[in-house]
């Protein structure tokens, strides 16, 4: 209880006091209780409550603000500034501005006293009283401006029940309600306002409220004792519905009590609008007396009483004696109420007003409304009359009313069906569709079925369902654009992205005859959603939820009764319930479909968008991490293939590679429109996700949008994502070209360096004994000591270089020939490691890239523009258009080169390596550049790895190209690849090992097994069987892969441990020889010496001298 000041039974006096971003539970700033303060020249700024008086929070205290300051505060509930409770709160000369809460924007204060003098209140808001909430409390306000306040309901200024209000000299301007623009006043005791101006204030229908849009400046519902209102003035007020410049109503009072008198004296009504009646005043059952005021140029736009309208008993006093100039009215252009008299007066169609729509329907039965208008003195009565007769023929109307005396005129205006209305054949009158059905079209004879994703309200409304979209007064998709009614379907959104109305999971069944006039919707379920308060659609009509109650014992299953009031429904059978939501996309999605990402948002899996980090800098720190690890991945990757590229290809390796080909393929399933069930699609995500991890560690799409915010519009700003993204993908080739050769030039010049400058020569003679005079002659059974001596670590391709640049195997060579011979070695080492990093790096990013390109011919209908020609948008950004100017550029220039160059160049490139040295796969240098390619496989069939990859690219061209064809042609066409495939492995059985062939079969089993079963979830009644048949199916094949690797696991453990154990002895043994060498003579090699290989490792042949050495 108060941020910054608790008082309890104390008297305090502040000045120049300054409080900012104060806070607590009540009372932001200050907490009084029975206690008196007084704050001059003081600012409080920025102070929040959680539930009342953002600033202060006072209970039977006096608060007195003078010449201060109160801005911006807030509170949840009462009283964003201010809230009092039996209390004195006074403003004097102060302002107090831009405050929220529920109730009373800036003040809230319930039995208590309210002054507020020479002060300014403006730009604050609420749900009821913008600025301004009292209750039991009475208001005086004199010599102040309230500006621009604003509450969703009820009173733009101030909403004040029960107590008495004063109003002397203020200004009231711009201030916005859905129920009484300045005032809302209700169950007040007495009215005093004196010179005030009440200017540009409004009230109009919001979707918050179902309140009447009344009194444009003030609202008045019953007054006690009798009221005055004096020299004032009310300009350009307007109303929705009526009173555009007041409403007064004492309708609903007892007649047992006196009567109170509001008299209106010396006041100017100017230039005032309502919708309906009553275009300055609408006056209800209140007795009013008028002298001396002025109504000038206000109008009612549809209904009657241009100045003012009246109904009740008695005639306000005085009403034809006041100054009536330039108002307007469809009847009664000064004033206007109920009929005394009639004279009929027949006005043909072609001689209707103008602005009204009328005729004769052409070829059509003539069907007409006719609405009467009678005016006589100042009552005017509306009837509505319905007319059907055939074009051309006579007639007669007859119209009565009891207690209408006199005759006056009837004018008879006839309309044309509207839209929402048909003309059924044989039957003369416009028909309005019932719930379920819609028309657009006034010449139709029959409504249309409602649209799949929509419910049609009737007449020509259609709502849309959430998850579905469409363009705007569009019924989505039809069978025949040119006639857009028939065979609709609104466009379904991705991941739930579009808001709309919510179906409810139960229907309902319908009772009439509910408690006070209500209706009882009966709910068979245990538990529902629906609460007091809540607005239901059902059957079109909006019906308001008054309570809800359980019915049942608990030994069965419950009901629910929901009271609703509104409209009667037209049925007492069952019904569905649909909750109101507005057709839009939900945070974080936007554009055609909410397919797209909004700014600040990014795409998080397939579907789903998620916010980008606040900054610049953690965007692109998030960017430079997941670029850092995919290279991470793709290091790793080429380092495991340099090190296997001298020994055979182990299972570990071929079994991953396996289950990774199958993930990427039966991932693939998942994008079929298969209505798969909830578990499968689970499965298919987890796939997903272990298959392409880049997806998830890369996102570019929130830098972009960094981007286009902070740069000046040009014409990359204003690109498409999608085309930027392409940009990107069509350089990743580029990059996997020049970083390889970047990096391993930069590698070799390093090295180069460090062989040339270190002097061999000293080395030789530290491990020899030799090597400090002349270029000193070396034997091949010392190349791998001089190495070791010389700190290089050479691989057995570097050795085998060596060996056959400077023949040192034929005979003894020059020290300088051996240096030479190894960094020539060395040069060619590092260009084949480039060449092997270079081709890692292709068939890592072909995939995705091959992709992107395909979507890049991959367009979906959403509907059709004016000529009924259809509309297509780019599958991967929905805002682009396909098939206009641009597209096709992108198309012929960008697509069809990348198609050629990548998605089909690069595995015809690799294919045509690997062909070109088909004889040499065994040679190390082969295996080193190209052995990515065919490790695991019979050399017989080096090419299947490129078959593999094809088979992924074919399977991506069925999803992207096959999708406008329909989810069966697609199925059919990845099952028939997916068994050509299978039989092509089962034909040539390609890897060396059986256990790896096998896997490989049963992989693509499962595949096919998915694919085929998802073609029976057409079919509703078999989708339980079908999806246990799925999971099934691929639930083996995952123990069948997993057994496999718990095995290899197993053995390349025993193989660590094996190694580990003898790497300890080894160790020995290479101190013990090399204690041995130190000081030797050169001697001839002994026997066991000569039988060392030439071309081991000095690990190899210190192993083999362990053999002949006693340790």
């Amino acid at each position: 209880m108060g941020g910054a000041f608790y008082a309890v039974l104390v008297t305090m006096d502040l000045t120049r006091l300054t409080a900012i971003d104060t806070s607590s539970a009540s009372g932001g700033m200050m907490t009084l209780e029975d206690s008196t303060a007084t704050l001059t020249d003081s600012t409080v700024l920025r102070s929040t409550s959680l539930k009342n008086g953002g600033a202060f929070y006072v209970i039977i205290s006096d608060l007195a603000l003078v010449s201060s300051t109160i801005d911006h505060n807030r509170a949840t509930n009462y009283g964003g500034s201010v809230y009092g409770f039996a209390s004195h709160v006074t403003l004097v000369d102060s302002s107090l501005r831009q405050s929220t809460s529920e109730f009373g924007g800036g003040l809230y204060v319930s039995s208590s006293t309210l002054a507020i003098v020479r002060s300014t209140i403006r730009s604050n808001d609420a749900d009821a009283g913008g600025a301004l909430y009292a209750d039991l409390t009475d208001v005086a306000i004199r010599d102040s401006t309230f500006h621009a306040n604003v509450a969703a309901t009820s009173g733009g200024v101030a909403f004040i029940s029960s107590n008495s209000v004063q109003l002397d000299n203020s200004t009231f301007t711009s201030n916005v309600a859905n129920q009484g623009g300045a005032l809302c006043l209700a169950g007040l005791t007495s009215l005093a306002v004196v010179n005030c101006a009440f200017a540009d204030n409004s009230v109009a229908n919001t979707a918050a409220t179902t309140l009447r849009p009344l009194g444009g400046a003030i609202y008045v519902d019953q007054i006690e004792e009798n009221s005055t209102m004096s020299t004032c003035v009310f300009h350009n007020n307007s109303a929705g519905d009526a009173g555009g410049a007041m409403y007064v109503s004492n309708a609903a009072a007892s007649s047992s009590r006196n009567r109170p008198t509001l008299s209106v004296a010396h006041t100017t009504f100017r230039a005032n609008v309502a919708d309906t009646f009553g275009g300055a005043v609408f006056i209800d059952g209140l007795e009013t007396s008028l002298q001396a005021n002025v109504f000038t140029a206000n109008v009612a736009a549809r209904g009657g009483g241009g100045a003012i309208f009246w109904q009740g008993s008695a005639e306000p006093v005085g009403l034809p004696l006041q100054t009536y100039a330039g108002n307007s009215a469809e009847y009664g252009p000064a004033y206007g109420s109920v009929a005394v008299a009639l004279r009929p007066i027949y006005i043909p169609p072609p001689s209707l007003v103008v602005g009204q729509p009328g005729g004769e329907g052409s070829a059509q039965p003539f069907v007409g409304s006719f609405t009467v208008h009678v005016v006589v003195w100042h009552w005017a009565l509306g009837l509505g009359i319905i007319l059907y007769r055939r074009t051309r023929s006579n007639a007669t109307v007859s119209v009565s009313a009891s207690g209408l005396v006199a005759l006056a005129t009837v004018e008879l205006r006839i309309r044309r069906c509207v839209r929402g209305e048909v003309t059924p054949v044989g039957v003369p009158q416009c028909v309005k569709c019932p719930f379920g059905q819609f028309s657009w079209n006034t010449s139709d004879t029959v409504c249309h079925e409602c649209p799949v994703g929509g419910v049609c309200g009737g007449g020509d409304n259609i709502e849309v369902l959430d998850g579905y979209w469409r363009f705007e007064n569009s019924t989505g998709v039809c069978n025949d654009p040119s006639y857009p009614y028939d065979g609709c379907r609104l466009g379904t959104c991705l991941d739930k992205a579009c808001n709309g109305f919510t179906k409810g999971d139960v229907s309902a069944t319908v009772r009439l005859d509910g408690p006070n006039n209500t209706m009882i919707l009966t709910i068979r379920s245990d538990t529902i959603g629906y609460q007091p308060n809540d607005t239901l659609f059902v059957q079109g009509e909006e019906l308001r939820v008054v309570s809800v109650e359980k019915i049942g014992d608990g030994t069965a299953s419950f009901q629910h009764h929901v009271l609703v009031t509104g409209n009667a429904l037209s049925t007492t059978g069952t019904v569905d319930i649909y909750v109101r939501g507005t057709e839009r996309c939900k945070p974080g999605y936007t554009g055609n479909l909410c397919f797209q990402c909004a700014p600040g948002y990014t795409r998080s899996g397939k579907t789903a968008c998620t916010a980008c980090p606040d900054s610049l800098t953690l965007t692109v720190v998030v960017l430079v991490l997941g670029v850092f690890g995919v290279g991470a991945v793709a290091m790793i990757l080429i380092v495991m293939t340099i090190n296997k590229s001298r020994q055979k290809a182990d299972l570990y390796s071929i079994l991953t590679k396996i289950f990774t080909s199958y993930l990427q393929l039966v991932s693939l399933a998942g994008s079929f429109d298969m209505q798969w069930p909830q578990q499968v699609k689970a499965m298919f995500a987890g796939q997903a996700q272990i298959s392409n991890p880049g997806d998830k560690l890369i996102s570019i799409e929130c830098l972009m949008d960094q981007y286009k915010r902070t740069m000046r519009a040009n014409a990359f700003t204003t690109l498409s994502n999608y085309y930027m993204q392409l940009i990107v993908f069509l350089t990743l080739p580029v990059c996997a070209v020049v970083f390889p050769l970047v990096f391993w030039r930069v590698r070799f010049r390093l090295a180069s360096r460090r062989i040339v400058r270190r002097d061999w020569g000293v080395a030789l003679n530290a491990v020899l004994g030799r090597g400090t005079g002349s270029d000193v002659m070396l034997q091949d059974q010392e190349l791998a000591d001089v190495l070791v001596a010389v700190q290089e670590k050479p691989s057995d391709i570097v050795l085998d270089y060596v060996r056959t640049i400077s023949k040192i195997a034929d005979g003894p060579q020059p020290l300088s020939v051996v240096k030479a011979s190894f960094l020539q070695a060395t040069r060619d080492e590092m260009r084949d490691k480039t060449v092997l990093s270079i081709i890692v790096l292709m068939f890592l990013v072909h995939p995705g890239l091959s992709n992107q390109i395909f979507q890049l011919y991959t367009c979906t209908e959403l509907g059709y523009d004016g000529g009924g020609t259809r509309l297509y948008f780019l599958n991967p950004d929905l805002d682009v258009q396909c098939y206009d100017a641009t597209h096709y550029k992108w198309m012929y220039f960008v697509g069809v080169p990348a198609l050629v160059l990548y998605t089909v160049g690069i595995p015809y490139f690799a294919f045509h390596q690997l062909r070109t040295r088909r004889h040499d796969l065994d040679k190390p240098r082969t295996k080193l550049q190209f052995g990515f390619l065919y490790d695991g496989y019979k050399l017989d069939h080096y090419y299947w790895e490129i078959w593999i990859m094809m088979r992924k690219i074919i399977v991506s061209f069925i999803s992207v190209f096959l999708k406008n064809w329909g989810t069966a042609p697609q199925a059919l066409g990845a099952s028939g690849l997916v068994f050509f495939a299978l039989w092509g492995h089962m034909e040539t059985w390609p890897y060396e090992a059986d256990c790896v062939n096998g896997l490989e079969q049963k992989a693509l089993l499962a595949c096919l097994f998915t694919l085929y079963c998802g073609l029976y979830l057409l079919q509703p009644e078999v989708t339980t069987v079908t999806r246990a048949f799925i999971i099934t199916a691929n639930s083996l094949f995952l123990v069948y892969f997993s057994r496999l690797m718990i095995v290899q696991v197993k053995q390349k453990a025993q193989n660590a441990i094996g190694k580990l154990s003898r790497q300890k002895y080894v160790s020995m043994a290479v101190k013990k020889v090399r204690k041995s060498s130190v000081g030797e003579t050169k001697r001839p090699m002994k026997k066991s010496e000569q039988a060392i290989a030439p071309d081991t490792t000095m690990e190899q042949q210190l192993e083999q001298r362990l053999d002949n050495t006693d340790i």
